[in-house]
């Protein structure tokens, strides 16, 4: 709020009653101001600060999700016979296309833990053994980054 330059003496008490707002004197109006800017400034330093520790200490973004993982597939269709690993993505369902005869015919290999036999599983997935060796330790034969390297 803005003051008058004038000079007020305390005995012209008419203006002084007239008007509306608080009036400071002097020394204190000046001290007022300057704690007011003090606390401002504080306040956005605070704000920098917190800005800076944030973009310092936030973790790194995680990498680009490929939306994949690489597993081994064979193909049931007549005539073709690939089987190989395939990069398929979480939502994918099987079966997926085949990159040898481009059918939709590619089904997931399974591989046992105990014995190391890979094949197709028959029956549903909670009662899944070995072909092999009757085993009740298999899973999917998901390609690991060891195999895929020359």
């Amino acid at each position: 709020m803005r003051t008058r330059r004038k000079a007020r003496s305390l005995t012209d008490y008419r203006t002084v009653m007239a008007s509306t707002g608080d009036y400071g004197v002097g020394a204190y109006v000046r001290r007022q101001q300057r704690r007011n800017i003090i606390v401002m400034a504080s306040g956005l330093a605070l704000f920098l600060v917190a800005g800076v520790l944030y973009t310092l200490l936030r973790p790194e973004d995680p990498p680009a999700q490929t939306g994949g993982y690489e597993t081994y597939v064979r193909c049931v269709a007549k005539g073709c016979d690939y089987e190989g690993p395939m990069t398929v993505t979480a939502a994918q369902d099987f079966p997926v296309d085949c990159p040898k005869c481009g059918r939709r015919s590619c089904q997931q290999v399974w591989q046992c833990r105990a014995c190391g036999a890979k094949f197709l599983p028959e029956g549903m997935p909670e009662s899944v053994r070995c072909p092999k060796c009757g085993s009740l330790r298999v899973g999917s034969a998901v390609v690991r980054p060891a195999e895929t390297a020359p």
